[in-house]
């Protein structure tokens, strides 16, 4: 069956298109917006979040309130998909000139696309050496000329290659490494944290660190307890092993328009920028209400854990397994008492401070909110992503979403699509 998307009635500056696309494909959405949407993620280095060539007002395109993802034909035509892309499991970072890099974990290997979509190079392999891959995860972009490269959480290893795909560097970090960004001065930021049994519970302990990549010399910044004082306790059963929940909130690192680095907590409405030297330079409070944590909410959030869980396990996954997850879901979220604030945060090219939140439905949200800040913190406007014929979801832990100059990038899954395929493409208003 052919789907063929309706365009949306609201213009940027061009004119919308459509395309007719097979619902079995799973896709990574490029958005070129140019001039009329040009929402970068802008930092103190060119990379994947570089202002570009072109002026916008963002802030008034924003203001229009919402914006629907139509996907452009004419980029990413030829290549295999099922060849390159078969891991929905992936990071995205986009370069200066618009080359983008896929993260592809089971494969332990990244991809590199040319700026039409057309496939370049695959570099990485498995193993523990230099310019092997352990489980890739998030990248970014570092100075405009390298790509960072997160591994697995338990390896503690961070890569670098040039953006040619050649190894550069390999870094051992000291702690676990749960998401990363990459600031001005050649140093990253990255999340970590660790599970300390307390009697029946297991407390959360969060921190963000720096870290030199010319040294490897790393600097404790801060910890999740600066935006919530009291124990981040995970609920946890009895007996041994304990069974973890999913209340005690985390930590997001992002970059400033300036190179700085801004940490954000799900489950607070305060967000706390430091200096590339880990100086605390203000606290931003965003005033966003606290939603109860109700039945109905508990209900949805239930259902999205199993799902989330189901498709983690692939298409190998049996009754028994199945019928596990829902049990494990069904004893998830006893703990919260609110929603959390936000799902993820992303700085725009004008320093705008973009937040995600979370939608109380949990799953089949027609819609993707964001709250726009200014870089003072002062609420600017809301604006929601039309999802449409796909699912979109924000995600921190990958950043499947990648906002810039030249374009919008995510991760999306054509709706009722049987397979799950994945395809590269690109959408234009």
């Amino acid at each position: 069956m052919v789907h063929t998307p309706r365009p949306s009635k609201i213009r940027f500056g061009f004119a919308p298109c459509s395309i007719e696309l097979s619902s079995s494909f799973r896709l990574i959405v490029i958005i070129p917006m140019m001039a009329a949407f040009a929402v970068g993620i802008a930092a103190g280095n060119p990379g994947h979040r570089d202002p570009g060539p072109f002026a916008a007002d963002l802030l008034s395109i924003y203001k229009k309130r919402e914006f629907r993802l139509l996907p452009d034909p004419a980029f990413g035509r030829g290549p295999d998909w099922k060849e390159y892309l078969g891991d929905k499991r992936l990071g995205l970072a986009v370069a200066p000139d618009g080359s983008v890099f896929v993260s592809q974990m089971l494969q332990n290997a990244c991809l590199k696309f040319d700026a039409a979509g057309r496939f370049v190079a695959r570099f990485g392999k498995p193993g523990q050496g230099p310019g092997d891959l352990n489980h890739p995860t998030r990248l970014d972009i570092l100075d405009g000329r390298s790509l960072v490269v997160m591994e697995g959480s338990e390896s503690r290893r961070i890569s670098l290659f040039d953006l040619d795909g050649k190894f550069i560097k390999l870094l051992q970090a000291e702690n676990p490494v749960f998401g990363l960004t990459a600031l001005s001065g050649r140093t990253i930021a990255y999340m970590t944290y660790r599970l300390q049994p307390k009697g029946p519970f297991l407390l959360k302990k969060s921190r963000v660190i720096l870290k030199d990549l010319e040294t490897g010399t790393e600097k404790a910044v801060c910890g999740g307890e600066i935006f919530r004082p009291e124990d981040q306790v995970f609920s946890a059963l009895v007996p041994n092993p304990p069974k973890i929940d999913y209340g005690a909130g985390d930590l997001i690192v992002d970059r400033t328009r300036e190179g700085e680095l801004l940490v954000g907590f799900t489950s607070s409405p305060t967000i706390v920028i430091f200096d590339a030297a880990g100086r605390r330079l203000r606290t931003i409070d965003l005033k966003l209400p606290a939603i109860p944590f109700t039945g109905e909410i508990l209900s949805g959030f239930q259902e999205s854990v199993y799902r989330e869980l189901v498709e983690g396990a692939g298409a190998s996954i049996t009754p028994e397994k199945k019928a596990g997850f829902r049990k494990r879901a069904d004893g998830a979220g006893g703990s919260i008492r609110f929603l959390p604030y936000l799902k993820d945060i992303q700085v725009d090219a004008e320093g705008n401070i973009l937040i995600f939140e979370r939608d109380p439905r949990f799953v089949d949200c027609p819609d993707l909110p964001i709250r726009v800040f200014g870089p003072d913190g002062a609420f600017r406007t809301a604006v929601r992503i039309i999802k449409g014929d796909f699912e979109l979801e924000a995600d921190r832990r990958w950043r499947n979403m990648v906002f810039t100059a030249s374009g919008l990038y995510a991760a999306v899954t054509i709706k009722n699509s049987p397979d799950q395929e994945m395809r590269l493409v690109r959408v234009a208003f």
